[in-house]
């Protein structure tokens, strides 16, 4: 058994969703939240509320896309083979 090393991303796809990721918590708990900081009601939240949740949504937007596109069959070779059973 290999043991399990932390992985970078190999590919441009990888590098964007990283960054969209990284981005997404800057703006939603970051310096980006001050931007919607204030009194507003949007679909019966609180503004902040919904900017808050919104950008929760994206980044589990941007991991769906990322399982589908980036990561899939990443670690084949963990998988057992038919000529491994005994």
């Amino acid at each position: 058994m290999k043991a399990k090393t932390i992985s970078t991303p190999r590919s441009i796809s990888g590098i964007v969703a990283g960054a969209a990721v990284v981005f997404a918590i800057l703006m939603a708990v970051g310096p980006g939240v001050l931007l919607v900081n204030h009194p507003t009601i949007v679909l019966g939240l609180p503004l902040v509320y919904t900017w808050g949740i919104a950008w929760y949504l994206f980044v589990c937007v941007v991991a769906i896309v990322s399982y589908g596109w980036i990561w899939r069959g990443e670690d084949e070779d963990d998988l057992p083979h038919e000529d491994d059973q005994a």
